[in-house]
């Protein structure tokens, strides 16, 4: 099982927002970097569990864009709208909703 902290980057020469992670059974957990999401003025980052906590989502709210939605693999956050896709190819995340990140991201919540 892992923890994940994740930030949403408002401004930045990279476009990205950082998402880290670390062993949930660890008393003291170390993070280190997962990934860095490509954003565009980032607002938002809600991380959130479905079907009993098997499966995690992030959802990253955009002032300039779509709400980005993004399930964990395993091993990293990719995007969730075409599953046959391999991780490598969608690891930027995908833009499956049309609404603000506030309005995306109080859908979730």
């Amino acid at each position: 099982e892992r923890r994940f902290l994740a930030f949403a980057c408002l401004e930045g020469a990279s476009h990205s927002s950082p998402v880290y992670s670390a062993d949930a059974t660890s008393l003291s957990p170390s993070f280190s970097l997962l990934q860095q999401i490509p954003t565009d003025t980032a607002t938002s980052v809600r991380f959130f569990t479905h079907f009993g906590g098997s499966l995690a989502y992030l959802v990253v709210g955009q002032r300039s864009g779509p709400a980005v939605l993004l399930a964990y693999n395993a091993s990293r956050f990719v995007a969730t709208v075409d599953r046959s896709l391999a991780a490598s190819a969608s690891a930027g995340g995908g833009q499956v909703l049309s609404t603000s990140g506030t309005e995306a991201l109080a859908r979730v919540g």
